[in-house]
C-alpha cells in the first residue's frame, strides 16, 4: 500500500477594467486530498473555497467577474500532480459542484453576477477528486501549481 499526502496549491493574478469596483481574494485556496492509496476502490475528494471581497464605490454597484483556473491539465478537464520523478503522476479534476458533475476544464471559467451594496464577500467552493486505481504512483508528495485569474 502507497500513502501519499496530496496537495493542491494555487496561484492568485487580478485583471481588472475599468470599472469603480474593487476585488480581491482574501487567501490563497489550497486543496488538501490527504492520504491516497491505490488500492482503494474509491477516488479521493477534498473541497475548499474561493472567498473573494469586492468593493463597491457606489451603492448597488454590479458585480459580474470571472474565476479561471488555469494549469496541471492533461487533456480537457483531467488535471496532472506531480510528485518526484517524471513517471509518478496522479490524474484529478476539479469541480465547481459538491455531485461533482460541473468539471472545471482548463479553458473554463466560473462566473459570478450580482449586485455589491457598499462591501460583499463572495464564497465560491471549489471541489478535487484523485481518480481510484492510479497503481503506477510511488509514495511521496504530489503537487499542481494552479493559476487562478479573477477578470472584473
Amino acid at each position: 500500500m502507497h500513502r501519499i499526502l496530496t496537495l493542491l496549491f494555487c496561484m492568485f493574478l487580478a485583471v481588472t477594467n475599468a470599472q469603480a469596483l474593487e476585488c480581491q481574494l482574501l487567501s490563497i485556496p489550497t486543496l488538501v486530498f490527504g492520504i491516497y492509496d491505490p488500492l482503494a476502490p474509491r477516488p479521493l475528494e477534498s473541497s475548499t473555497q474561493l472567498q473573494i471581497e469586492c468593493q463597491a464605490a457606489t451603492s448597488g454597484e454590479q458585480a459580474a467577474f470571472r474565476i479561471s483556473l488555469i494549469g496541471a491539465t492533461s487533456s480537457g478537464a483531467v488535471r496532472v500532480l506531480q510528485g518526484r520523478s517524471s513517471n509518478d503522476q496522479l490524474t484529478f479534476s476539479l469541480y465547481r459542484d459538491p455531485r461533482l458533475s460541473i468539471a472545471l476544464a482548463d479553458d473554463g471559467w466560473i462566473a459570478i453576477n450580482d449586485t455589491v451594496v457598499g462591501r460583499k464577500i463572495f464564497i465560491i467552493p471549489l471541489f478535487g477528486q484523485i481518480f481510484a486505481g492510479q497503481h503506477q504512483a510511488g509514495a511521496g508528495n504530489y503537487y499542481a501549481n494552479i493559476l487562478l485569474t479573477l477578470n472584473y
